[in-house]
């Protein structure tokens, strides 16, 4: 491809996005993409065999990911049928399936979000110094595009300065970052506390007590925020785990925020 094609191929595709995106924000998709369609072109020559693979290691029972592994010749692979070229032929589809083109690809992270997210830190980070980039995402954050149910909006913020970690390895972090253990523990709250049930109550039972009349929504966060210190301060490793009881550690004194356990009796004689 000549200059002047590869000039008016770049202002086709800013055309398209002209109207839906700012000027400044083009490069934010055109990077990700080339980035997408550079990792196709190596996979596209090994594509079919390791198609074939998944096919006939998974209806053998077996693992797939190791045969792909091998046969793509690459660290990494992508197990979707489609690639760049279908999915520009498939304009009505194309948000779905770039999405399950995405989930597809396997990286050594697992990833297949991770080489997107390095390449818009590439962007947006290139030149500016480690600590610079740890401050300006400690106080700023991140803002997360790739959308899941689940996560319909989020944006992640680094709480230490993260600026020593090379770009890869900070694409990995936050492509791990995710609320849903914090979602999942809420949700546990919700459903073990009867007090946390909303009772119905028809109008005919005006006056009359229900069990769970006393559920006061103000009431959710205080009774959280004592589960919350109960298990980080209070609550030490099991049995299970075949740690000396002497030795048993509570998640506060594993990352350094408390010297030892916390005791009822302190709990008390502290209120």
């Amino acid at each position: 491809m000549s200059q002047s094609q590869l000039s008016s191929l770049i202002w086709s595709v800013a055309d398209l996005l002209r109207g839906d995106y700012r000027q400044s924000e083009y490069g934010r998709v055109i990077l990700p993409l080339t980035v997408l369609r550079r990792l196709d072109c190596v996979l596209e020559p090994t594509k079919a065999a390791v198609l074939r693979e998944k096919d006939e290691r998974t209806r053998a029972g077996l693992n797939p990911d190791p045969f792909m592994r091998r046969v793509s010749g690459a660290a990494f692979y992508n197990a979707s049928p489609l690639d760049m070229r279908r999915l520009a032929g498939d304009q009505d589809n194309i948000g779905p399936n770039l999405l399950a083109y995405g989930l597809q690809a396997k990286d050594p992270t697992k990833d297949g979000i991770t080489p997107l997210i390095a390449a818009r830190l590439m962007h947006d980070f290139a030149l500016a110094p480690t600590g610079e980039r740890g401050r300006i995402l400690a106080e700023q954050g991140f803002e997360w595009r790739y959308h899941r149910k689940e996560e319909p909006d989020k944006k992640i913020y680094l709480l230490t300065d993260r600026g020593t970690m090379s770009l890869g390895d900070l694409a990995i972090l936050l492509s791990r970052s995710s609320m849903a253990p914090v979602d999942k523990y809420f949700n546990q709250v919700r459903r073990r506390i009867k007090a946390f049930d909303r009772g119905s109550r028809p109008t005919s039972g005006d006056g009359a007590w229900y069990v769970n009349a006393f559920y006061r929504p103000e009431m959710i966060n205080k009774v959280s925020t004592i589960l919350r210190f109960y298990h980080n301060f209070m609550l030490v490793e099991s049995e299970d785990t075949r740690i000396p009881k002497s030795e048993r550690r509570t998640p506060a004194m594993k990352i350094g925020l408390a010297k030892g356990k916390v005791y009822m009796r302190d709990l008390l004689s502290f209120g």
